[in-house]
């Protein structure tokens, strides 16, 4: 007993010191080779200062140093917009950017393991069983019903140029059919998804204010963010017009919801099998929006200025984040 509790401890200290003897021997050298006082110094090095726009309303920060360099010009971008019109020149308008399997079907999932029945044992030679009982209830999350979708089989890709065309369309549809406006606030309000994307791309080119809300975020939540920045117009999906609907009334700045839907649901969903909203929300599809852009006339949007707080750099955007118990921070 004593053998077997001491040898082991007898192994380990003569690795220890082995190990220790190596690190001591071995420290200097690797400490003059390295210089960690070095890393150290540059890794607490400032690199950027602090700086007030010139009305006072925001800080920015200002890299120190030569300024840095891209092929594409990137850098000498002072804003999104700018950005994707470099995109549009310098980046091959044939490449494959972004894909998605499309949804085929989908159906509500049911809760199909209710209640346990009573365990039932017969003789001995009998296993104990589990009788289920489907209590038919759809089954929900964060307060939408869980839905079993069907994906196609192949992916769909899209290039950069059909992506613009796509963004182009949507910016002008958004301009022409609902009325956005440079600098207006338009919420998204639906999980991600190619359509999220393309839509926020769009808003960027209109130059609007993109404010993001979770879809999981609860009423309150949704209530005080629509509330707070006074949108006028809100794109979701199909799938959380229920959930709005609930709490419209509390937000009388909404005019015009644009929803996403899948494209076998535009057979199968029609205007009345949508919820009541009150007579001054408009609900339109986003696919119609994107298809009335097609034919109508070419924006004429100035790219926004440096100073310019609500379009310029990253105050483009509004996100709301969730807290347990408080409002919904900016």
């Amino acid at each position: 007993m004593i053998r077997e509790k001491i040898l082991p401890k007898l192994l380990l200290l003569n690795t220890r010191l082995v190990v220790g003897t190596y690190t001591a021997m071995t420290l200097p050298l690797y400490a003059a080779f390295q210089r960690p006082w070095t890393v150290k110094r540059v890794a607490k090095a400032k690199r950027t200062t602090a700086h007030r726009s010139a009305d006072g309303s925001y800080t920015f920060w200002r890299r120190h140093g030569p300024p840095v360099s891209h092929p594409n010009g990137y850098h000498t971008c002072d804003s999104f917009k700018e950005v994707l019109q470099v995109m549009r020149v310098k980046e091959d308008q044939n490449r494959v950017r972004l894909s998605q399997r499309p949804v085929i079907s989908e159906k509500i999932k049911v809760d199909d393991k209710g209640a346990f029945a009573f365990l039932v044992k017969f003789f001995t030679f009998f296993i104990d069983c589990f009788l289920f009982c489907s209590t038919g209830q759809p089954v929900t999350q964060d307060g939408k019903v869980v839905k079993e979708i069907q994906l196609a089989s192949e992916y769909k890709w899209l290039t950069l140029g059909q992506v613009f065309e796509k963004v182009d369309n949507l910016a002008r549809g958004l301009a022409s059919v609902g009325g956005v406006v440079p600098r207006e606030k338009v919420i998204i309000f639906a999980d991600t998804r190619l359509e999220w994307f393309l839509s926020a791309l769009a808003l960027f080119e209109l130059d609007t204010v993109l404010v993001t809300l979770f879809s999981n975020l609860g009423q309150d939540g949704l209530v005080h963010g629509m509330k707070q920045t006074g949108a006028k117009h809100v794109i979701t999906s199909v799938d959380l017009l229920p959930r709005m609907a609930t709490f419209i009334e509390s937000t009388p700045n909404i005019e015009k919801i644009y929803y996403i839907r899948h494209e076998f649901q535009k057979g199968q969903i029609k205007p009345a099998d949508l919820p009541k909203f009150p007579p001054h929300v408009q609900v339109i599809p986003l696919d119609e929006v994107e298809e009335a852009g097609k034919t109508a006339q070419p924006l004429n949007v100035p790219l926004p200025k440096v100073d310019d707080v609500a379009v310029s750099g990253l105050w483009c955007s509004i996100f709301h984040s969730n807290y347990l118990f408080f409002s919904p921070r900016s």
